[in-house]
């Protein structure tokens, strides 16, 4: 693919592994300048040192972590261009009664 993100630069929430780490890739792999971020310290380093990223350890569960992640990102790369929040996150609740709803319903 030929996306021209050469200038971009892309902040990757929870990209340590899976999805995440594959959508750094991907935008590594453009051209953009990545930072990925996720709770694992060393998942983080690893996956920051393969890609050629900024790597920032933070837990985005804690009230205020994703916006002095994205601050974090800043300070290092410059204004975020692409934001990609690709981090597991539970429900509080179970999901009854949602029929017919579909998914969202029960969030």
């Amino acid at each position: 693919m030929k996306l021209a993100l050469e200038t971009r630069r892309a902040l990757v929430m929870g990209a340590s592994s899976g999805l995440g780490k594959a959508v750094a890739q991907a935008l590594a792999a453009e051209g953009a300048h990545v930072a990925v971020c996720a709770r694992n310290a060393k998942r983080v380093a690893a996956a920051a040192a393969e890609l050629g990223a900024e790597g920032i350890v933070a837990d985005l569960s804690a009230p205020g972590a994703a916006a002095e992640v994205v601050r974090e990102a800043e300070k290092r790369l410059g204004q975020v261009d692409i934001l990609c929040r690709e981090y597991r996150r539970t429900a509080a609740r179970p999901l009854r009664g949602t029929a017919g709803q579909g998914l969202a319903g029960g969030l």
